[in-house]
């Protein structure tokens, strides 16, 4: 039988699925992609330079590049009809600024 509290919720840890959760990725896992981590560079490096390739090959090989050395950029989102707008501003110490 499966533990729940007393909501009714299963308890952290219990679970009836004998297969959940994502299994964590071995140290000799994380070993063997960091081996091959400059050979990958290499391949994405041969694709960006290729101009044999097609054009959305070698972009997308490049935008990999970029993103592994800068990391992904911050995604925007445009939200319609609203009239106020917030700010995510690092520097305040409430974490948001209003202009409305």
């Amino acid at each position: 039988m499966v533990e729940r509290d007393s909501s009714g919720r299963f308890v952290k840890g219990h679970t009836p699925h004998k297969r959940a959760g994502r299994k964590a990725r071995s140290q000799e896992f994380k070993e063997a992609c960091e081996q091959r981590s400059m050979q990958a560079l290499g391949v994405l490096v041969e694709i960006m330079t290729d101009e044999t390739q097609p054009a959305s090959a070698r972009i997308l090989a490049a935008k990999t590049i970029i993103e592994q050395a800068n990391g992904k950029p911050f995604q925007a989102m445009k939200i319609e009809d609203i009239d106020t707008t917030i700010h995510i501003v690092d520097d305040d110490p409430e974490g948001a600024e209003y202009n409305g």
